[in-house]
């Protein structure tokens, strides 16, 4: 019998989807930032390679749900979302925590970002909205972004 799957690591992009693999991680935290939050439903979307969300029957292709583990954490196998075709807009991908708001990642190598956006951020560590981007020997992109629950 094989093993249950593990509901807080989510795959949305395939080996046979165009585009860089990424994987996003971190952890979701009560909206003071100070205890984690196990159990937290997490729904994430963003767009292909190529900047286009693909919208099926009104949900972007890319995007799925996950349920935190028992340390708040949550894992995210996907590719780096494009910039948006009139290539104004950063790459980025949009968090839902609990329902409610719209969250977004942004990436610190992205050329798009501004400088004040990335100072901004900085000074929140691994809540803020822009994450530097690290790769790994195979040339996977890794991104650590915490969230913060409405509750």
């Amino acid at each position: 019998m094989p093993a249950p799957r593990d509901s807080s690591i989510l795959t949305i992009a395939g080996k046979d989807e165009p585009g860089r693999p990424m994987i996003v991680s971190g952890r979701v935290f009560s909206r003071d930032g100070k205890h984690v939050r196990a159990g937290t439903r997490v729904g994430v979307y963003h767009t292909d390679a190529r900047g286009d969300y693909h919208n099926i029957r009104g949900h972007a292709r890319l995007s799925g749900w996950l349920v935190t583990d028992s340390l708040g954490r949550y894992e995210i196998h996907t590719i780096r979302p494009g910039a948006y075709p009139d290539g104004r807009t950063p790459e980025h991908i949009h968090f839902i925590v609990d329902g409610w708001g719209n969250d977004e990642l942004r990436f610190a190598t992205d050329p798009r970002v501004s400088s004040a956006e990335r100072e901004a951020s900085r000074a929140e560590g691994t809540f803020g909205t822009v994450q530097p981007v690290t790769i790994d020997a195979k040339g996977v992109q890794h991104v650590v972004r915490d969230l913060r629950s409405r509750y």
